[in-house]
């Protein structure tokens, strides 16, 4: 399966970007149904464990 956001050059790539916001927790009231059928893009800031921020594993 392809990435779909690696498949977007990088204007469409930052428009996307643009649109991301914060889920609210009332929003998962009955699980994760509201994001079937949608495309999802999952933006990660590094590692959170004992030692944030180093890219030991």
């Amino acid at each position: 399966m392809a990435n779909y956001f690696n498949t977007l050059n990088l204007r469409q790539q930052l428009a996307q970007l643009g649109k991301c916001r914060f889920m609210a927790r009332d929003e998962f009231a009955d699980g994760a149904s509201y994001l079937q059928g949608k495309k999802v893009v999952i933006v990660g800031c590094g590692r959170a464990g004992p030692e944030p921020g180093s890219e030991h594993a």
